[in-house]
């Protein structure tokens, strides 16, 4: 497994649990992991339950890379906060365009990159892809587009709750 898939088993195994909509029901669900270098590593979770949008917000507060680097055991700190959102919210728009375009994979095996993960269905299909350093990358403008409107919508739900997890990791 190369260091940035690490890191993202590592996020995966901390963060609020991925919910999956009902196969066929046309419901969404969408998750953006966020892996930069330096700043927080954070999840952005869409869900989509008909009337309304669930936004799931994960912030890990210990940095991923000092845990996976580190010989000892630290137990990563995760801030999860959730509450529901527009539909009409821009990036909602922005997933519509996953179906229709082609979302392009480019993952470096680099510990000095900043590393992206994304996976979204609609019920039918579902789209998995991710990339290193989308902004140095002039072709990458969708993965630039929805993770630039990531950073705005992760503010509107309140900071809420801290989890200390009790996992080891090695």
């Amino acid at each position: 497994m190369i260091y940035p898939q690490r890191l993202e088993s590592l996020n995966a195994s901390i963060v609020a649990k991925l919910d999956l909509p009902t196969p066929k029901s046309e419901k969404f669900s969408f998750r953006l992991t966020r892996l930069p270098f330096s700043g927080l590593e954070t999840t952005i979770d869409l869900v989509d339950y008909r009337s309304r949008v669930m936004l799931k917000v994960s912030r890990v507060l210990t940095p991923l890379r000092q845990i996976l680097d580190s010989d000892k055991q630290l137990k990563p700190q995760v801030e999860i906060s959730c509450g529901y959102i527009d539909r009409n919210e821009y990036l909602l728009s922005e997933l519509k365009r996953l179906s229709e375009a082609k979302i392009y994979n480019d993952l470096e095996d680099s510990e000095q990159s900043s590393h992206f993960f994304m996976f979204y269905t609609d019920s039918y299909s579902c789209t998995i892809a991710s990339i290193s350093n989308p902004h140095e990358k002039k072709w990458a403008e969708l993965w630039q587009r929805i993770i630039n409107r990531s950073y705005g919508l992760e503010h509107q739900v309140a900071r809420r709750h801290l989890r200390t997890c009790n996992l080891l990791h090695k």
